[in-house]
């Protein structure tokens, strides 16, 4: 299995919805964060795996995880559609 905590970003504007993942399975963290406490969580973090999706903003998140030691994957969009599980753009 994996020995490295995986670390998730979904990208947008002004706030980022981080996710920690254990290497055992289990979330550790789920919360949304502005970019100044996300470069605080990727600094202060063990060298992990750190997962996004191929966006504008992946390059850019990306350059600022890997200089922290991360090992940054990227996902397609096309891949991370079976994710979503609700409407974010819809009111409810």
């Amino acid at each position: 299995m994996n020995n490295r905590n995986v670390i998730a970003l979904d990208l947008a504007k002004n706030i980022i919805q981080v996710t920690k993942v254990s290497k055992h399975g289990e979330i550790v963290f789920n919360k949304a964060q502005s970019p100044s406490k996300v470069r605080q969580i990727l600094a202060n973090s063990p060298p992990s795996i750190v997962a996004m999706e191929g966006c504008g903003r992946f390059h850019y998140w990306g350059r600022i995880a890997q200089s922290y030691g991360h090992e940054v994957r990227g996902m397609s969009p096309k891949h991370v559609k079976p994710y979503i599980s609700k409407q974010k753009n819809r009111c409810q």
